[in-house]
């Protein structure tokens, strides 16, 4: 054998050994790697899973709220209204005793009535 024919030998001998510790070496790391991808995978199933049920509580919420601005537009117009119903009735009343104040009846009869019919319309102006 000659000189050159032992240091090819040689090197194909070393790459060869290079081959197989590379080759081990990264059968390892795709152990390591199957490994994490699994572990993650289940992590982001979990995420999915917890992803999907904030979706649906949220959508059940939107609702609730949607719900909750409904009744309360309701409620606003039923108070209007009842406040509306309120200031006619109450104009009813203070007409009425305006026109009671100004009717003058005969007599000290009504002195009294007069006085509490004055007191009531001051306090409530």
């Amino acid at each position: 054998m000659t000189t050159m024919h032992k240091i090819l030998v040689g090197v194909l001998g070393a790459a060869a050994f290079v081959v197989v510790v590379s080759f081990f070496c990264l059968s390892l790391a795709n152990a390591r790697l199957r490994v994490q991808v699994a572990d993650l995978q289940g992590r982001a199933e979990v995420c999915l899973s917890a992803n999907e049920a904030f979706a649906r509580q949220a959508a059940q919420q939107n609702k609730a709220i949607a719900a909750m601005k409904t009744d309360a537009a309701t409620r606003r117009e039923r108070a209007r209204q009842a406040a509306e119903a309120a200031r006619k009735r109450a104009r009813t009343f203070f007409e009425a005793a305006a026109r009671l104040r100004t009717a003058n009846p005969p007599g000290d009869a009504c002195r009294a009535a007069d006085a509490l019919l004055t007191m009531y319309l001051e306090d409530a102006l």
